[in-house]
């Protein structure tokens, strides 16, 4: 039974095929002179022997075939002639056939010629036929029809028809019998000509197919990524609602709270807020870093007091698990970075370093390396075999959490402090074993000023009352309420709509303060669209997004409107702060200082 025939084969045997024709049809030119020219020398061999009228004749017949040679290879060279590749080629084997029938006609020449002329003619016709093996690339069915007139008519000539024959019978014999080991070496040669053409055609062939398969590859692995991004940002913002709303409502707990019993219940359930939404920020801030709308603002930083406040704040969950902290700085150094995106790298490590180390120590240490400055944090952990240290950097990966325990985060930590350290062109280098421990070891260019002081923390907002009409713009019910239950406790006065056409109206009437509208409205309606009509009739209200989309599309339009972005779930600090500014009179119109940035969580 016949082996099946792999269909590749067949492909790159037809690709084989067509750049056979393609090469003929790109040298049929030079051929029909070096044809001329050989014919021409035939002719003056012969032209003291023969009437001139015959030999005009055989070389017109050459020039005929030839010129008929190249009218068929062009033709054959034409994908759109209506002709098959077969029917193709055929065309082409029957040309050549046709010359070189009429070239091995001047073998008949040979009884007028002596010795010379006949050794010098016949050296002639096989310098022809070894030509034709590179025009033809060996293809068996355009150079077979053309060498055995020739071949043949020289064997006959000489073992029949030379002066040798006569004269030397053993000589012509003999000479007879090379040419024709020559001709069927010529075919041996011609099968190995065409072997590596058909080989270097199935190489073309699969080197396309693994190109498609690759482009294929690349765009499903797009589309994945796409389709992730969308389920993630659909996710988080599904999952951000019902927790937003139990934000506010435990910020109201919190005022209402203060004193009694239920203080530690109430500190337990913000305690729970706050983790769901540290998991939900890492979802948001990969969704940034996607998106490309984190720039960076570079300034001189002091790092000594930089990394001391770091290590401060994973102290008390390290003496929780009994570790000791160590802080290893022989001198300050101060960098040109962004101490916003540089201070998440450094609690992401560190928060990493306390999560996966049970006991021992987690060290934080800087050092001057040939004019860099050399931020380490090593732990006593269970350190990263390293075939899987690339993997960590990916995202949702967690190897020393087997049971997804959620305190110990969503595996998204190191995949962000990559992004980052990108970003802001940091080294980053990782150094561990398994039950080993690891070292993450950030390289940073020194500033050339070293004396800038690290900027002081951040005040906390005010919390007393502040006496403001506030605008709250959702298209859900419990959300406008539990954000109304929040601003009433805090003094303030607020309004509720669900839409642009409840909105105005009652901004036209009250003229708010300050407005919070949600991005994702019903319909095609955006928090964006509520600002900006709402700002035609009262251009100096100061107004902020809150919203639970991570889709880069919508953090990219908010951030090009340039408005103030709070990410649900906004706890009562983050309220507070946007109040107090506001009764401050901070503007956050884009026209009057807005940062164009919309920064990570930190």
């Amino acid at each position: 039974m016949a082996a099946p025939i792999d269909p590749a084969d067949l492909i790159a045997q037809a690709e084989a095929e067509e750049a056979m024709l393609r090469l003929r049809g790109g040298t049929s030119n030079r051929v029909l002179i070096g044809v001329s020219a050989a014919g021409a020398v035939v002719v003056a061999l012969a032209w003291s022997h023969l009437h001139w009228y015959w030999l005009a004749f055989w070389y017109s017949v050459v020039l005929s075939g030839q010129c008929l040679r190249i009218w068929s290879e062009r033709q054959a060279c034409r994908v759109d002639s209506g002709r098959s590749l077969a029917e193709r080629i055929d065309l082409v084997s029957r040309s050549a056939w046709c010359t070189g029938s009429a070239q091995a006609l001047s073998v008949l020449f040979f009884p007028l010629m002596d010795g010379f002329e006949q050794s010098l003619h016949t050296l002639i016709l096989l310098v022809m036929t070894t030509g034709a093996v590179v025009f033809t690339a060996g293809h068996p069915r355009t150079y077979l029809p053309y060498i055995p007139t020739i071949i043949g008519g020289l064997v006959l000539a000489w073992w029949t028809l030379s002066a040798a024959a006569l004269e030397r019978p053993w000589l012509a014999s003999g000479f007879g019998l090379l040419i024709l080991i020559y001709g069927f070496n010529l075919m041996g040669y011609a099968r190995d000509t065409w072997a590596m053409f058909l080989n270097a055609a199935a190489m073309r062939c699969r080197e396309a197919q693994q190109s498609q398969r690759l482009a294929v590859a690349v765009k499903e692995a797009e589309a994945a990524s796409h389709a992730k991004t969308r389920f993630l940002a659909a996710a988080s913002h599904d999952l951000r609602q019902p927790i937003h709303t139990i934000a506010l409502l435990t910020g109201v707990l919190k005022l209402r709270h203060r004193q009694d019993d239920s203080t530690e219940v109430v500190s337990m359930l913000d305690s729970v807020v706050q983790s769901l939404s540290q998991q939900l920020d890492d979802l948001l801030d990969i969704s940034k870093l996607d998106a490309g709308v984190v720039q960076v603002s570079r300034q001189p930083l002091s790092l000594q007091r930089f990394l001391g406040r770091r290590l401060d704040e994973v102290r008390n969950d390290a003496q929780a698990k009994g570790l000791t902290l160590r802080l290893d700085m022989a001198q300050d150094l101060t960098v040109l970075t962004d101490p916003n995106l540089l201070e998440r790298v450094v609690r992401n490590l560190l928060n990493n370093a306390v999560k996966f180390t049970e006991r021992g120590s987690v060290r934080l240490s800087l050092r001057e390396h040939h004019g860099q400055a050399v931020i380490e944090v090593t732990d006593t952990g269970c350190g990263i075999a390293p075939e899987h240290q690339r993997e960590v950097f990916q995202e949702f990966v967690q190897l020393n959490n087997p049971e997804r325990d959620r305190t110990r985060g969503m595996g998204l930590g190191l995949s962000i402090v990559q992004r980052l350290c990108r970003l802001l062109d940091i080294g980053l280098e990782l150094q561990s074993a398994a039950t080993q421990g690891a070292r993450f070891e950030l390289t940073l260019p020194l500033h050339a000023q070293q004396t800038v002081l690290c900027p002081p923390p951040a005040e906390g907002a005010a919390t007393f009352p502040l006496g403001l009409t506030v605008l709250v713009v959702d298209d859900e019910v419990q959300i406008r309420n539990a954000t109304a239950l929040l601003l009433e406790e805090l003094g303030c006065r607020c309004l509720q709509a669900e839409d642009l056409t409840h909105a105005l109206p009652l901004a036209r009437a009250h003229r708010p303060d300050v407005l919070i509208a949600d991005f994702r409205l019903r319909g095609q309606e955006t928090g964006i669209d509520v600002i900006r009509a709402l700002r035609e009739h009262q251009p100096d209200l100061r107004a902020a997004i809150i919203s639970g989309d991570i889709g880069p599309a919508q953090l990219q339009a908010i951030e090009l409107a340039g408005l103030q972005l709070l990410h649900k779930p906004v706890r009562l600090e983050t309220l507070l702060a946007l109040l107090h500014s506001s009764n401050k009179g901070a503007a956050l119109q884009r026209h009057q200082s807005i940062p164009s940035v919309l920064p990570l969580n930190a």
